[in-house]
């Protein structure tokens, strides 16, 4: 799907936009997906920048949290989603970059602290993301 807040330079057709989300009894239908779509490109793109949250997708695609969170009612809703792919770029960087601190790579990947970081790889792998790194560079060593 292509960027729809791009592609929308018109308000009115903005506006068309704007009013098939908005439908309120939770019937959405097709225009569910494309702002899941939307939704799902805002945080492929943004997610790196730790300021970025569930407030920013909403105003960029006007609409409500409430709105948002309704869309993604199986994942646990837009933050998780957005500190999975935080949690996916931090570990694509443990492993292709070790020469990284654990500071720079909370930073590239979004996370506002290495801390915030660490507690995030704990609850979702029940490891810090030292010990993370570790086991997988170990596993490569051993299939080397």
């Amino acid at each position: 799907m292509q960027n729809k807040t791009a592609d929308v330079s018109d308000a009115t057709a903005w506006e068309s936009h704007y009013t098939a989300w908005a439908i309120d009894d939770g019937d959405f239908g097709e225009s569910l997906a494309e702002l899941r779509c939307a939704a799902l490109q805002h945080i492929e793109e943004r997610h790196r920048t730790p300021t970025f949250g569930v407030d920013h997708i909403a105003r960029e695609l006007y609409i409500s949290r409430r709105q948002l969170y309704r869309a993604f009612p199986d994942s646990g809703g837009i933050a998780n989603l957005i500190a999975r792919r935080r949690l996916a770029s931090a570990e694509d960087l443990l492993v292709g970059r070790p020469d990284l601190s654990l500071a720079e790579v909370a930073g590239r990947s979004g996370f506002s602290t290495a801390g915030v970081m660490r507690a995030h790889f704990r609850r979702q792998y029940g490891v810090t993301p030292q010990q993370r790194r570790d086991a997988i560079l170990r596993a490569r060593q051993q299939t080397i």
